[in-house]
Formats: structure tokens, C-alpha cells, sequence
């Protein structure tokens, strides 16, 4: 049940990042071959713009990868990589790496050199930290680091002007405790099934329009929820919720809310405001027959409201 309604409600969080990466790199297979080994792109090096080593057994990634000096896209997913070679950071022209599905520990400080940047995605591989370099990428706009063993999220996240879409779900996170100030273009955060207990500094990213805390830890949400004036979907099922911020009220353009599985007993006075709400969800609240009819009373007539 729980994974059931939780899919329900991060449809749209999903689609806004699929749509995102799929834009990041306007590619047209006509215009560049494909080239599917090392060795075949060694062959003619200038040549090589988008490399797709996708699930060819590598183990190891060959250190004459840096001779692909217009190299736009590399393709690593579902191979058994531990590490990514020096030389891969002279690849400047790179905007696009997928190392999905491998066994890599560690990311280098020296990714920094890798200016034109838009989007990466290390999930399912086995990292514990990201580097303070990410601060550094002018260009970063989608960040997929989903099913790790991430512990801690270096500050410098917070200040990178250009990332849209950030995602952490799956790890170990406890705390994202800094501030969002400089994220002035991040509108999805997605940190579902971690561990945390307080999310200081989230209010900050006032583009945010998708917000997924689903899982985790938390006792309470910022009580400046409300500065968020732009958030349009709002998870936060599965925590230790024992009440919503009244300015979450303030939320004009919300129109998803989950709040399914926490012990609240009463949700926000106001919430005749959200006049934009189309779904509510709160499956096993413990909510009273008098206040689901309060709340039935509150949203707009259209709402999909479920207890």
C-alpha cells in the first residue's frame, strides 16, 4: 500500500526529471556516430562526440580516454567500474555522464575541470560522500546520485546557481543542514528514503516547484514552508510528522500534497488557501471523522482527497 500511493504521488517528480535529461543534450544520431569502444574511437579521436560503453563488462576504463578531446557524451551504465581514470577529467568538452549501475566508490575533487557539465547520474554505484568540487560546475543543471551509501552532502551543493534537479533518494543522509541560498534555480529536490531528521536551509530554494521528503526521519518541517511560493508538490509520507507548519497554507501554487503515514491528528487551520490543490493524500493519518470532514470541507470540491 505504502509503496503503491508513494508511486502515485511522485509521478510528476519523475516526469520532471526524464523530461529534463532527455532536453539536457540535443543530440541528433544523424550528425554524430555512435561510437561503442575505446578502441574503435582511438581510430580517429577528433571524431568521437558521443561514446556509449553501456553494459560491456568494464571493469576498468582505459586511461586513453582523454585523448577525446570533443567527446559531448559518455555512456558507462551497467558495467563493474571502481574507479574513473585521471585522465577522464581532460575530457572538458564532456556535458553528459551516465555511469549508472557500477561500483564506484569515490568521485574525484578534480571533476571540477570538467566546466561544461550539465548533467550526471551515479545511481546505484557505491559512493559515501560527494566531492566540494560539484560547487565549481558553472554549468550543472541535473544531479541523479539515487541508491548509494551517501552519509553527508557537502555545503557547496547549496550554492550552485545552476542546478535544476537534485536527486539523493536511497542513501544514508541524516541531515541537510546548510543553506540553499545560492541554489537560485533548483525547482526538484528529491531526498526520499534517507535518514533524515532536519532539513535546515531547504526554505531557501524559493524556485523549488517539487519537493520529495517521503521516508525519512523528520519530527518537523521549517516553519518558513511557506516561503517555498513556487512548490507545486509536496511529499512528506512515511515520516514522524506530529504536525504541518501553518504557513505551509501560504503554498498558493501547491497542488499535490501527501502527508500519508505520520502521527498527526490535525492538519493546518488554513487550508482553505490552497485553492489549487488537486490531490491530498494522507492514507493512515489519525485523523478524526470530524476533523477528514473539516478537511473534505476546506479544499476545493475537485481535489482528489484520500484517507
Amino acid at each position: 500500500m505504502k509503496k503503491a500511493l508513494h508511486s502515485l504521488a511522485v509521478t510528476c517528480l519523475c516526469l520532471s526529471a526524464i523530461h529534463a535529461q532527455q532536453s539536457l543534450l540535443n543530440l541528433e544520431t544523424g550528425k554524430h556516430k555512435i561510437y561503442t569502444s575505446v578502441a574503435e574511437g582511438l581510430k580517429k579521436p577528433a571524431d568521437v562526440v558521443i561514446l556509449n560503453l553501456r553494459n560491456t563488462e568494464m571493469a576498468v576504463l582505459p586511461e586513453e580516454i582523454g585523448v577525446f578531446q570533443n567527446m559531448v557524451f559518455l555512456n558507462l551504465m551497467k558495467n563493474t567500474l571502481t574507479t574513473l581514470p585521471a585522465s577522464l577529467y581532460r575530457c572538458q568538452a564532456l556535458r553528459e555522464i551516465n555511469a549508472r549501475q557500477n561500483n564506484i566508490a569515490q568521485l574525484s575533487e578534480d571533476i571540477a575541470q570538467l566546466r561544461d557539465l550539465v548533467a550526471l547520474d551515479f545511481s546505484r554505484n557505491q559512493l559515501t560522500t560527494l566531492p566540494r568540487a560539484f560547487g565549481k560546475l558553472p554549468k550543472l543543471e541535473v544531479a541523479t546520485f539515487t541508491e548509494n551509501k551517501i552519509t553527508t552532502v557537502p555545503k557547496e551543493i547549496g550554492r550552485m546557481r545552476s542546478l535544476k534537479n537534485l536527486s539523493l533518494n536511497d542513501n544514508q543522509i541524516a541531515a541537510l543542514d546548510f543553506s540553499f541560498a545560492g541554489a537560485r534555480n533548483l525547482t526538484m529536490l528529491s531526498v526520499a528514503n534517507n535518514r533524515l531528521r532536519s532539513v535546515k536551509g531547504i526554505t531557501k530554494a524559493t524556485a523549488l516547484t517539487e519537493l520529495n521528503l517521503h521516508n525519512n526521519q523528520l519530527r518537523q518541517l521549517p516553519d518558513d514552508i511557506g516561503r517555498l511560493r513556487h512548490l507545486r508538490g509536496l511529499i512528506v509520507s512515511n515520516n514522524q510528522l506530529e504536525r504541518l507548519p501553518e504557513s505551509l497554507c501560504e503554498l498558493e501554487q501547491l497542488e499535490s500534497l501527501t502527508i500519508s503515514f505520520n502521527p498527526m491528528k490535525q492538519a493546518p487551520k488554513n487550508l482553505h488557501k490552497l485553492k489549487r490543490l488537486k490531490v491530498f493524500i494522507a492514507v493512515d493519518v489519525p485523523f478524526s471523522e470530524a476533523e477528514k470532514a473539516r478537511i473534505r470541507q476546506a479544499l476545493p470540491a475537485d481535489c482528489d482527497i484520500r484517507f
